[in-house]
């Protein structure tokens, strides 16, 4: 049985070095990586300090805004599956090239980010409704729709934008690329955390600063 595996089998690919002085100085490459590291910086904000935000400003827990608390999960989900066929069908039909599918995607996914944060930002109210007092349920309501749809459109960078290139860059070795880029882009993850913490601390709690910082760097 073994010989008859081993005999009808392709030949295995021949052996070869990983390249790692050109992926380390790949000028595409490093961009890719800044890329992930502003993707992951939102990405780990919200994941991180939602409830805080909403506790704080509109003294409601976010699990209390029922299905509104995972929109923001559904709506990565419905723009991720669909992201992908449109990217798909855009190649094909030679609307547009793999690389202007990628920026085109990527720039609706992190720029229309941004604006959402911004607008987000600009709906925060001066006057914190936390430490006792009563419940903006109307106010939190509208920051999780907007906090939903920030989410959702930032999912076309994963399906058709950033998340693809490394495929593109290097059929071979897309692995080893996307490996490297997500060890660095966790950075954010420690960076960012303890930056947005002191930031809060030193301007009570003032979350549309944050939400400003989280679009520029998107």
């Amino acid at each position: 049985e073994r010989a008859h595996i081993e005999a009808s089998r392709p030949p295995p690919p021949p052996r070869s070095t990983t390249p790692w002085r050109r992926i380390a100085t790949n000028v595409p490459f490093l961009a890719l990586i800044f890329t992930h590291c502003a993707f992951n910086w939102t990405g780990y904000l919200v994941a991180s300090w939602l409830d805080k935000f909403f506790v704080t400003t509109y003294n409601v827990k976010y699990d209390e805004l029922g299905v509104l608390s995972v929109l923001p999960y559904l709506m990565m989900l419905v723009v991720g599956l669909l992201g992908g066929p449109l990217a798909d069908a855009l190649e094909r039909r030679r609307c547009l090239g793999a690389t202007s599918v990628r920026k085109l995607f990527n720039t609706c996914g992190m720029g229309g980010q941004a604006l959402l944060l911004l607008i987000l930002a600009a709906i925060v109210p001066a006057t914190k409704a936390g430490g006792g007092g009563a419940k903006d349920h109307h106010g939190a309501v509208a920051a999780a729709l907007v906090l939903a749809f920030s989410s959702g459109i930032s999912a076309l960078c994963t399906s058709g934008g950033y998340w693809v290139n490394f495929v593109d860059l290097s059929p071979r070795h897309a692995q080893l690329l996307l490996g490297i880029s997500n060890s660095v882009a966790s950075i954010p993850g420690l960076v960012g955390q303890l930056l947005t913490g002191q930031i809060l601390a030193s301007t009570h709690d003032n979350f549309a600063v944050i939400f400003q910082i989280a679009a520029a760097v998107n």
